[in-house]
């Protein structure tokens, strides 16, 4: 796909990114009903975050792809979690997510981060991680404590 290109993401693409994260987390997937005012805000919380690196994946100039990258101190150094990333629902499985996890990749090794990780739900994307180098953590569970 030669009309892809993956940048940094700048405070112009959040509306676009807002449409995009709506749409991603709306799908059979997630089956989450993101209302498009709450996707903004979580959009705005992460750009306005310090320590988040934000990646847009765009198609002719559109924005179709996005991925957040947490820096977190950690006891021997930083690590990274990926808060966040997604490739709308149309252009999926078009290695527009391989070409944003490779970004993702390479800022990792630039900062010298420890570890990266995701958390994702179950039946997701799991297969789709390990494709692309994550293994299935060891030492960690998730807990959830829901209403």
């Amino acid at each position: 796909m030669s009309a892809l290109q993956i940048r940094a993401a700048r405070r112009q693409d959040l509306q676009a990114l807002a449409l995009v994260y709506q749409a991603v987390f709306s799908a059979a997937a997630f089956k989450e009903k993101w209302p498009l005012k709450q996707a903004e805000k979580r959009i705005s919380q992460l750009f306005n975050s310090p320590e988040t690196l934000a990646w847009t994946a765009s198609v002719y100039g559109q924005p179709v792809g996005f991925a957040f990258l947490v820096l977190k101190q950690g006891y021997n150094g930083f690590y990274g979690e990926l808060a966040e990333w997604g490739v709308h629902p149309y252009f999926q499985k078009q290695g527009i997510g391989a070409a944003l996890l490779k970004a993702v990749k390479a800022a990792r090794k630039q900062k010298k981060l420890k570890n990266l990780y995701s958390l994702v739900y179950q039946g997701t994307f799991e297969k789709f991680l390990e494709k692309n180098g994550f293994k299935l953590s060891e030492r960690s569970l998730v807990f959830s404590l829901a209403r």
